[in-house]
């Protein structure tokens, strides 16, 4: 894990994602799952989650995880963040 900081001394956790950071699995497609069953992982209807205050979070794969100071998890897709982290964060 990464500690960032941002020009206003705000200290943020981020990671980008790997298997096995995701809190499960969810179908995002169910139109071709005549064979699936609930625990597919590695069926491609399925994507990975991690659950949030705002609910489900689907994860893609260049997506990072970033943690507010309070231990929250959010997920920030992978372009979005390096755009903010070459203009506004500094890695510590």
């Amino acid at each position: 894990m990464s500690y960032y900081q941002t020009k206003n001394n705000i200290s943020i956790e981020a990671e980008k994602y790997y298997s096995g950071i995701e809190d499960g699995f969810t179908k995002v497609d169910q139109s071709q799952c005549s064979f699936c069953q609930d625990s597919c992982q590695g069926c491609l209807n399925y994507r990975p989650y991690i659950n949030t205050t705002h609910g489900k979070m689907v994860i893609h794969a260049n997506d990072y995880i970033v943690y507010d100071y309070t231990g929250r998890r959010h997920v920030i897709g992978g372009r979005l963040f390096e755009q903010i982290f070459n203009n506004h964060l500094t890695k510590i």
